[in-house]
């Protein structure tokens, strides 16, 4: 029967066309490696993607490099609104979270960096060395360029203001019932020492004589001419140790010792160790409304700093991407390469298959009809 022998011919063909594409799409990865008889290389071994493995890494890798990444596009999907807000949840629930962990920064550390017990060690040993050393750099600097160059601190100015002060410490004194208190009992001190001390004090009260004293010397203390006294004093002391290490200065004054910084920053960390404190203790005097906008105010600010955008794309222009892309192509294994490539276009090449026992149907039943109705032997 002639329909019979079409559809026998049909589905020939269509095996045929079905097992021809299988196979061509087979040959694109397989053999893995050239199949060789004698001094011959069998035709077609390698398999396409493998004998040209290293043209296709460079060929994507020149395409995705070159045409499909943009620096500005890449800079901009870093720094998109998604990303902003994302980067905003993450800060405030990990904020809140530490503003309530029971844990310890030594415990953060073991936790996320696998850090040991000796590292910590090392680490703390490592911070109270740097912490002294800052100390002795700031110590072993002059006064004059602590106060002037450090602080930003003009000489003049502080000198001035430090008179102006001195001077409104000694008016303040005279104005002091206990400042006359002493000045009544040094007036009773010195009348008991003179042969006609006590007829004086019998004429003229000691009260009298304190209250004189103080009325008498009040208008001038306020004067421009205490005030530049006091202000050459000043300046006189200034002299004397502005080129001096400031803790050689405030050691022989007897403020402090520099042994006993030292051994404070030691005490600091022994007795009260922040490492092996709470993290909600150590934040306990922090406000944590405050510090949370503050977080996310600085969020928004480094998400719109011209700098930050002008950081990143030149960090971005300096990855290559070609080489990028073309080295992970050519780090994988053929067969990875191969899963990849039936990963991302399986339906793809299944459709090719099925489309080649399709045509390969429709040419069967093409023949067919051809040797049966228009060439019959």
């Amino acid at each position: 029967m002639d329909w019979i022998t079409i559809i026998m011919m049909g589905v020939v063909g269509g095996f045929i066309g079905w097992m021809t594409n299988y196979f061509a799409i087979g040959m694109l990865f397989r053999p893995y490696q050239a199949i060789r008889v004698g001094r011959y290389t069998l035709p077609f071994t390698p398999g396409v993607i493998p004998k040209r493995r290293k043209d296709i890494a460079k060929s994507i890798g020149r395409i995705v490099g070159q045409e499909l990444i943009h620096t500005k596009k890449v800079t901009d999907q870093i720094l998109n609104k998604k990303v902003r807000k994302e980067l905003k949840d993450q800060a405030l629930h990990t904020l809140s979270q530490a503003f309530r962990s029971e844990k310890t920064p030594a415990d953060l550390l073991k936790s996320y960096l696998n850090l040991s017990d000796i590292q910590i060690k090392k680490m703390e040993t490592s911070i109270i060395k740097k912490l002294q050393k800052k100390l002795d750099d700031l110590l072993a600097r002059s006064v004059w360029e602590t106060v002037e160059k450090t602080a930003g601190v003009d000489k003049a100015m502080l000198i001035g203001k430090m008179s102006k002060e001195v001077q409104g410490l000694l008016v303040q004194a005279l104005q002091e019932p206990s400042f006359r208190l002493v000045l009544m009992d040094k007036i009773h001190e010195f009348l008991k020492g003179l042969a006609f001390g006590k007829l004086v004090s019998q004429a003229i009260p000691v009260e009298k004589i304190a209250d004189k004293i103080i009325s008498g010397i009040h208008p001038h203390i306020g004067s421009e001419t205490v005030y530049e006294f006091i202000y050459q004093g000043i300046l006189q002391t200034w002299k004397k140790y502005e080129n001096e290490p400031i803790g050689e200065v405030l050691d022989s004054l007897g403020i402090l010792q520099k042994e006993n910084l030292q051994h404070m920053i030691s005490d600091m960390f022994s007795k009260n160790n922040p490492f092996h404190q709470r993290l909600c203790d150590l934040l306990a005097d922090v406000d944590e409304k405050a510090f949370e906008q503050t977080v996310l105010d600085s969020i928004d600010y480094l998400f719109e700093s011209p700098f930050i955008h002008s950081f990143l794309q030149a960090s971005v222009q300096k990855i290559d991407f070609q080489q990028l892309v073309e080295n992970e192509i050519n780090h994988f294994s053929l067969p990875e390469l191969e899963a990849k490539i039936y990963e991302i276009a399986h339906r793809e090449l299944f459709m090719i298959q099925v489309l080649g026992g399709v045509l390969g149907f429709f040419i069967g039943v093409v023949q067919a009809f051809f040797i049966l109705y228009v060439f019959p032997f």
